[in-house]
């Protein structure tokens, strides 16, 4: 028993549902802004022309993946901040209120899964492309031939190409469901609550 005494501490928390319902929400937040992003970066890309376009894409949205959780979560205090931040500035340009969103709890689940799709959107459209760069290039020939426009490609071609692809990630992502990391909520939540006490 003794080796269960923590997970029967832990359950005996009274915060032990509030912490499974908040992993929970931030988890599925995430697989839905997260999965689909990707998709829709690698098929944007796919229907590039421009190939230097496509590579300086490519490689911007490929970059943040290698970006250390600590400067990452430094960089979003830097867009964030009320006096300094991007997006404190371009709220305010478009006339909308520009609220300290690190002092606000409500925005806390946005901010961390937005941070998480800016970052792991570029490495998963490198999955995705490579699967489009399997697909059979005389599926696009009689697609030609038959007149079919961008749209019905991207349709009838494309999307039935990345469904395998897509539907293992989904599986493997969905299985994460109550495994998000520690670090960056750890790191938001203690600059948040500095801010706060400002």
């Amino acid at each position: 028993m003794g080796s269960f005494k923590h997970f029967a501490d832990f359950f005996h928390l009274p915060i032990f549902w509030n912490i499974v319902k908040n992993t929970f929400l931030i988890s599925v937040y995430s697989l839905l802004l997260g999965f689909p992003a990707p998709i829709l970066l690698a098929l944007a890309l796919n229907e590039a022309r421009s190939g230097a376009f496509k590579r300086i894409v490519q490689l911007v949205t490929f970059a943040p993946y290698f970006i250390s959780t600590v400067i990452m979560v430094s960089m979003i205090m830097l867009f964030l901040s009320p006096q300094i931040g991007v997006v404190h500035f371009l709220a305010q340009a478009f006339g909308f209120p520009a609220d300290n969103v690190l002092t606000k709890p409500e925005y806390f689940k946005t901010v961390y899964v937005l941070s998480e799709v800016w970052q792991f959107t570029g490495y998963a459209a490198v999955i995705y492309m490579a699967a489009l760069a399997g697909v059979d290039p005389h599926l696009y020939e009689a697609a030609k031939v038959d007149g079919a426009s961008r749209l019905q490609k991207l349709i009838h071609i494309d999307l039935p190409g990345l469904m395998p692809t897509a539907v293992i990630l989904l599986i493997l992502n969905a299985g994460q469901v109550m495994n998000i990391g520690f670090e960056k909520i750890y790191l938001l939540q203690t600059r948040s609550t500095s801010e706060r006490r400002k």
